[in-house]
């Protein structure tokens, strides 16, 4: 099991941008694992525990947009 987190701030009116292009970078097709799209979690929050506290699992760029972050 690999568990690796990526942090990232931002100014609160650009957290939508944010969190959108990471998901699209995370949830691109792995080429050397025959293109495997891994899912993430993604949260939101003012630190690290409260990001953690409020991750939805993500699968798809369309699950990102059924969910609020």
């Amino acid at each position: 099991v690999v568990y690796d987190q990526i942090i990232s701030e931002c100014p609160d009116e650009e957290v939508d941008d944010m969190v959108y292009i990471m998901a699209e970078e995370m949830l691109r097709p792995v080429i050397e694992l025959d293109n495997r799209v891994f899912s993430i979690e993604i949260g939101v929050g003012d630190n690290w525990h409260s990001a953690e506290q409020n991750a939805v699992k993500v699968f798809t760029l369309d699950d990102l947009a059924k969910v609020q972050v």
